[in-house]
Formats: structure tokens, sequence, C-alpha cells
């Protein structure tokens, strides 16, 4: 069973602005999300993943991302059947204020504090093809 170990990971001072308003967030999350766990503010939390599905709360509500965390502190229960199971939260996030979560991000009391130092990757895109023109024609390829 996967789960993360503190182990594993080098820990480093939280690199981005937390807004102390973000811990409501926390306080209330969305229990309707299926697989969603229970909030503990004495536990830490990492940020392990956005969904690709989003939650919109009326036609004209902004969208939110549903953002997976991980508890560090307890990182897995028993449940059913003696099955080990990953203890995980889904917090229901305004796309506005997602890049606060960053992944990678430790978060405790609703506030991030550090985060895992992750390895990094810079990519860049160079312009190729720039008259237009397909390198292969694309029927070449449909059968």
């Amino acid at each position: 069973m996967f789960y993360l170990n503190n182990d594993n990971f080098k820990r480093e001072p939280y690199r981005g602005y937390c807004p102390s308003h973000l811990e409501k967030l926390f306080t209330k999350p969305h229990l309707d999300i299926r697989g969603n766990g229970y909030y503990y503010p004495d536990n830490e939390y990492v940020v392990a993943w956005y969904e690709s599905d989003f939650i919109f709360k009326s036609r004209k509500a902004q969208a939110h991302a549903k953002v997976k965390l991980v508890n560090l502190t307890c990182p897995k229960y028993t449940g059913k059947n003696s099955a080990e199971y990953l203890s995980v939260l889904y917090i229901s996030v305004p796309l506005n204020y997602l890049h606060y979560f960053t992944i990678g991000s430790i978060w405790k009391g609703g506030v991030a504090k550090e985060q895992f130092a992750l390895e990094e990757f810079y990519i860049t895109v160079e312009a190729e093809n720039q008259d237009g023109k397909r390198e292969k024609p694309l029927n070449r390829f449909i059968r």
C-alpha cells in the first residue's frame, strides 16, 4: 500500500505566501466528496494532487478544484475487513487560490508552514514549423 514516508523527503520552509483566511477551506471541507476523510487541525497534511474534475456550486459561481491532501501525522488507517487505507482529505479550493496549494506543501491548522524539497524541472518551448505546415500529413495516420 502506498503512503508518504517522512524519511524519504527533505523538508524546507514554505516559499509562498499563505493568507490566513485559507483556514476556512480546511475547517469546512466538502464531506460529500467520495473518499473524503475528516480534518484534524493538529495533524499535518501534504498537498498530493489536484483532481481533474471541478466543483460548481451554482451556475454563476466560481469553479473550485478538488485538492487531495494526505495526512502525514496518521498516513493510513484500518478500515473494513482489516484493510489499510490512505488517510486522505479533499478540500474544495477556488481556482484563484489554487496557486497557494503547491504540490508538496505541508499544512497544519490551515496554514502552510513547510514544503517537501521536490525535484524541479524546467521546460522550454521553441517555435517549430514557423511556416505553418505540418511535417507529416495527418491523413497518412488515419485509416
